[in-house]
């Protein structure tokens, strides 16, 4: 009897275990949607000021702990009132439409409406993809900010640091130099580390600047083995003007401090538009009461210097809409964010030169804004790896323009990375969890970075599957006891079959060309010196991970020849190699041919000048890129677009009627597809190999804490006919697959069939 009760105990302690994890993960769901629909949808001034990426982090810790869906409506009003005055959390569903009296100011002279508009997006991707100015994000009427209200004149991220320069002692040294006012000016030194930690933090915030004077300040302090990066800052608070000129980074070399070189040190170059000087690059943070530029006003040393300068909030010019659709004064979403638990979410707010009303509570604010600055974003943390899940999670549900094409169910890819986060127990684990999580979305151009992928070296041979086999198709010379051609059975002691399995559940592909692709890449990557053992003709033979893929691999990749005459009156021309310029040089001896073979297996080295020269007719196919136009959450209710396409024109010498074909498979993705799109469109070639990868447009990118960043595809990219292209890609009129005894006689059959349609053509 007592052996019974024991195991019941056992079972509902088991339940209860099993229980409270489901509950958890409901919670963790809900808080995902209402992160991002008042992240990107709800337009207050106190949500510009929240660090987004630690909410994401605190929001997680909070509502992970709600044992009751009243629990969970309580921690998510205590969540987003401080920056969202107006959303409402509750456990039934809001009864009607918004209460207008909660957004209307009691007296509306000098209020406008505000709400966010988003083509594509750029609020909280990386600096670099918001300057291209592809994607935009913007509150309508309201003015210039990014974050914080203090700002941020420069971090200056300057390499992922070289051996010579870690555990060493490092020395910053700036010219600075105030304005009059009551505003103060500091620096900062700041050393990020490979578990996304950054362990040393100097700051001069116990020393102000004030003076009026051009005067040398310096900061020191001693990387790690860990450290990866170096940051560089100066900063502006309050009502003042700060300069800052002639930058200088050094390291101690025993004794000596040795220079570091930093470009444009000294802002005599232009570039300084939000972003200041490029090496890394001055990446400037102004907050709504600052401007940061370059300036004659005064210097140190030369003509320019860096200013940081605060401004008259009324004389800055508010954001124009940035196309015509808008949700009308009143309009919210009404959400259920899980069973019984509901959000009001208003769309547009009444905004004045001050601020958004209502106001929130500004002792809430600065409360939340404190506790923010000490979450800990390394991914040791189990918080930090669920909130950039639930980052991550956001931007592609609002703003990813493929869904419908490649039929994820996204909430469910939530749930599991959510309850994978939970296993994680190393920074790789957390890598691999969002590549998993962002597999699903069939996305060729995604890419998951960290810190521990930068450990990843290459082992000495390349392989493929070929014929239903793993098929060793290159080996580095001297390199492994195998050869070209061996086939490989086993991985690690799993088949080739399942240890593949295990590669292609972390890439995110929208092509069988384009998986296989990467996988035969990935597949041979890991740490350095350590071992992958491969089995073949029933031999185990041990490959080191000591290679370097641009270094020692993609030689072995390239093809033989650039460019070629064939039998006299074929012309073959490698657009992966040739620079436009070098196939201007050659113009004469295309002319002189019969044929062309164009070989555009992988990516074009900008000639895309190239079809103006063999299209017979102007390009009048102007609308196959296209930017939705974004004003409600969950990619819905799309506004329209914003469209356009290459508009090309024809060049001479006129090449249109020679016999063209184009060489291409599954490795030619992006701009390799645009071209290919024009060649299929226009009928400009007999197409030979295999499918394209099936992701087109311009990337976009962010990062997350703990140094992992994802890149995507922003835009929507269609055929010239408007039919669907993701996913598809170009396929081409004539289908060739590599044979293993192709391989072992070391034959290119892409090229061979090539040279056979060629001259059937030109019969």
């Amino acid at each position: 009897m007592n052996k019974i009760l024991t195991i019941l105990v056992v079972l509902c302690a088991t339940t209860s275990l099993v229980a409270q994890s489901d509950q958890q993960i409901e919670n963790l769901k809900a808080f995902a949607k209402a992160y991002g629909y008042v992240k990107y949808f709800h337009p207050s001034d106190e949500a510009q000021q929240i660090n987004w990426d630690k909410l994401a982090i605190y929001g997680a810790q909070q509502v992970e702990k709600c044992a009751t869906r009243q629990e969970l409506v309580d921690a998510l009003n205590a969540l987003f009132t401080p920056i969202a005055p107006t959303v409402t959390f509750s456990k039934s569903q809001p009864a009607g439409d918004l209460d207008l009296t909660v957004i209307t100011p009691p007296d509306p002279s000098g209020y406008e409406p505000t709400y966010w508009q988003h083509l594509g997006v750029s609020t909280g991707m990386s600096s670099r993809s918001a300057r291209n100015k592809t994607y935009q994000s913007t509150r309508v009427n309201r003015f210039p900010e990014i974050e914080q209200k203090i700002s941020t004149a420069s971090i200056l991220n300057i390499m992922t640091i070289a051996s010579k320069f870690q555990n060493k002692e490092i020395k910053y040294k700036v010219w600075v130099k105030m304005n009059e006012g009551t505003g103060t000016g500091n620096l900062s030194l700041r050393f990020d580390h490979n578990n996304g930690t950054t362990e040393s933090l100097y700051n001069l915030n116990d020393q102000a600047i004030t003076s009026g004077k051009w005067q040398q300040y310096e900061l020191t302090g001693k990387t790690s083995a860990n450290t990866k990066s170096i940051l560089l800052g100066a900063t502006l608070n309050g009502d003042n003007t700060m300069y800052i000129d002639d930058i200088s980074l050094a390291y101690k070399n025993g004794k000596k401090w040795v220079e570091i070189p930093l470009k444009n040190r000294g802002f005599e170059s232009e570039g300084v538009d939000g972003a200041l000087l490029d090496y890394g690059r001055w990446y400037a943070s102004a907050g709504n009461n600052y401007r940061v530029q370059r300036t004659q006003q005064a210097a140190h040393k030369g003509k320019w210097s860096g200013a940081i300068i605060s401004v008259d909030q009324s004389t800055v010019a508010k954001h124009a809409k940035i196309f015509d659709a808008a949700p009308t004064a009143g309009e919210a979403i009404t959400k259920e964010l899980s069973d019984g638990v509901f959000c009001q979410i208003p769309l547009v707010l009444y905004g004045n030169v001050l601020q958004t009303f209502p106001k929130a509570e500004e002792t809430r604010l600065q409360a939340l804004i404190s506790h923010l600055k000490d979450i800990d974003t390394s991914p040791e943390n189990l918080s930090a790896r669920l909130g950039n899940v639930i980052n991550a999670y956001n931007v592609f549900q609002h703003f990813y323009p493929y869904f419908e094409v490649v039929a994820a169910n996204w909430e469910e890819e939530l749930e599991k990375a959510l309850i994978s986060s939970y296993k994680d127990q190393n920074n790789l684990a957390h890598l691999q969890t969002l590549e998993r999580l962002t597999a699903a979305l069939r996305d060729g151009h995604v890419r998951v970075s960290g810190h521990a992928i930068n450990l990843y070296m290459n082992a000495p041979i390349t392989w493929e599957w070929v014929e239903g086999q793993l098929v060793i198709t290159n080996v580095v010379e001297g390199a492994a006891d195998v050869k070209v051609g061996d086939i490989v059975t086993k991985v690690n002691g799993l088949s080739a079959k399942e240890y593949f399995e295990g590669i292609y559940e972390t890439i995110s592909a929208a092509s069988e060309g384009w998986l296989h692709y990467m996988a035969n890449r990935k597949s041979l990557q890991g740490p350095m010196n350590q071992l992958v053992k491969i089995e073949v003709a029933g031999k185990e033979v041990a490959l080191e991970y000591n290679r370097s893929f641009y270094k020692d691999i993609s030689p072995l990749l390239s093809r033989k020849t650039n460019a070629a005459q064939i039998d006299g009156d074929i012309y073959y021309l490698d657009l992966d190699a040739l620079s436009m310029e070098d196939i201007n040089e050659l113009m004469p001896k295309l002319q002189e041919s019969q044929s062309i073979i164009c070989d555009l297996r992988g990516y074009p080295k900008g000639n895309h000048d190239l079809i103006r020269h063999i299209m017979p007719v102007d390009d009048s196919t102007a609308f196959w890129m296209r930017i939705p136009q974004i004003i409600y959450p969950d990619y819905q209710r799309i506004a329209g677009y914003k469209t356009f396409g290459w508009d090309l024109t024809r060049l001479k010498p006129d090449l249109s009627k020679k016999h063209i074909v184009f060489i291409t498979d599954g490795s030619a993705i992006s701009y390799a597809e645009s071209y290919m799109g024009y060649i299929k469109s226009y009928q400009l070639a007999t197409i030979v190999g295999q499918p394209t990868a099936g992701t087109n447009g311009n990337v976009n990118s962010f990062t997350l804490p703990g140094g992992y960043g994802i890149s995507w595809t922003g835009m929507e990219v269609r055929q010239h006919d408007r039919s669907v292209f993701h996913g598809v890609g170009i396929v081409p009129d004539v289908y060739v697959t590599k044979t293993i005894a192709g391989v072992r006689e070391g034959k290119d059959e892409f090229l061979e069939k090539a040279i056979e349609v060629a001259r059937n053509k030109m019969k």
